[in-house]
């Protein structure tokens, strides 16, 4: 907030609670089914929290601010939204080392996943769809976060103030270590920074943040080794893995890049990770890709196996998932294009029942998809020297669904 950067924190507080009145005023006018007034009041605490912290308030004044803070809390609770006990937690207790019963290092636990945004048409997917690609959700690689906390606005006020000292020494004390590490960073004290950092990091997504400064200040063996220990860290380990091992490489270090890859692969195993570590092991190629094909297997990502297996040439394999995971429209449209030109039999099926499903639902939005198949099934016909079967097949269908102008349009293009 500029009135805060500004080192005006009266004003700035003086708007703030302004601001949180005409919220409470209007909460009722609106309709907050998208959330947006309940994350606008989430974020009111913690600026109000920082400019009640830079004042020096007397002690009639800090009890009728929390008076007025407390009303305006309860009121804006009764309509589901919060974000003030932050603020009334500064004026409760200012500057005291931990408010009574408070822990040192409040945490926000996360979802492991997140919802992507939705569309009419998911409606092509099936719960054998979601088993094998999760496409809707996502493994976070974000550990849980400090919440819009005290210790927060503590360290966001010493830190505008210059107060360097105060802000280590209140990371060290509550257990902020990666805030502690960047700090130490940003003023340049870097050897301390990376002791402190291999005795304190406790999380994978921590050392990645620090070697990622340590590389930015050209600090590439330090980073290097933060990053190996936080393959040792608990915590998700694809990112970070993802981020050393080209590190390693250009450093020569062939044998701890195949560690940092695999890694990655074993957390979130892709395709492009996979070739990687291919490239780095010929020595011992067989026995390391029978361990990864052992991890795509037990994993729900089937997608990223299939491409593997396409990858190798392994056709028939691929297609027998594609087949056991009948309604994963995704999966089958990926085998059916690797496997084209060396299986255009399993092709012309496949698409075929994809594209009679798809024209059964009779919803015209359905049609462009199923014109997507029948392109394919075109294709495959074409490539085994029969395309007259195709011609007839095509105008049955034209034949069947006449009294269909939508689906008869996409037919025309074909």
């Amino acid at each position: 907030m500029k009135f805060l950067d500004a080192n005006d924190p009266d004003s700035a507080l003086d708007i703030l609670m302004v601001l949180a009145e005409e919220l409470q005023d209007g909460v009722e006018l609106v309709d907050d089914s998208d959330g947006y007034l309940g994350d606008y009041a989430l974020g009111l605490g913690l600026p109000m929290a920082e400019a009640i912290l830079s004042l020096d308030l007397s002690k009639a004044e800090r009890t009728k601010l929390i008076e007025m803070l407390k009303k305006l809390d309860a009121e804006l609770d009764d309509y589901g939204m919060s974000g003030l006990d932050v603020a009334i937690e500064a004026a409760t207790y200012g500057w005291e080392a931990n408010p009574p019963g408070k822990p040192t290092a409040p945490q926000t636990t996360t979802s492991s996943t997140t919802w992507q945004e939705y569309d009419e048409d998911d409606e092509l997917v099936d719960e054998g769809m979601l088993d094998d690609e999760h496409p809707f959700f996502s493994a976070s690689d974000q550990p849980a976060m400090p919440a819009n906390d005290l210790t927060e606005a503590k360290l966001n006020v010493l830190n505008r103030r210059g107060e360097h000292e105060a802000y280590l020494a209140l990371c060290k004390r509550v257990g902020r270590h990666l805030c502690c590490v960047l700090k130490l960073c940003d003023l340049e004290r870097v050897s301390e920074a990376v002791s402190y950092a291999k005795a304190n990091l406790n999380s994978t997504h921590d050392a990645l943040e620090v070697g990622k400064r340590l590389r930015d200040l050209k600090q590439v063996d330090d980073a290097i080794a933060i990053g190996e220990l936080g393959l040792t860290l608990p915590g998700r380990k694809s990112l970070l893995g993802e981020w050393l091992g080209p590190i390693e490489e250009t450093q020569n270090r062939s044998s701890q890049a195949l560690q940092a890859w695999l890694a990655a692969f074993t957390d979130s195993p892709k395709l492009e990770t996979y070739k990687t570590i291919k490239r780095l092991n010929q020595a011992d190629w067989q026995s390391l890709q029978t361990e990864l094909m052992q991890v795509m297997r037990k994993s729900y990502d089937h997608y990223t196996l299939v491409e593997v297996l396409l990858f190798e040439a392994q056709w028939d394999e691929a297609i027998a998932i594609a087949d056991e995971s009948a309604g994963n429209y995704r999966l089958a449209e990926l085998v059916a294009e690797g496997v084209m030109k060396e299986r255009p039999a399993w092709v012309i099926e496949a698409s075929r029942k994809q594209a009679e499903v798809l024209i059964a639902k009779t919803q015209s939005k359905y049609y462009v998809h199923a014109a997507e198949w029948l392109r394919r099934m075109k294709q495959a016909y074409g490539l085994l020297g029969q395309s007259r079967e195709w011609q007839k097949y095509l105008d049955g269908l034209k034949e069947q669904y006449r009294r269909r102008p939508a689906l008869q349009a996409q037919l025309r293009g074909l």
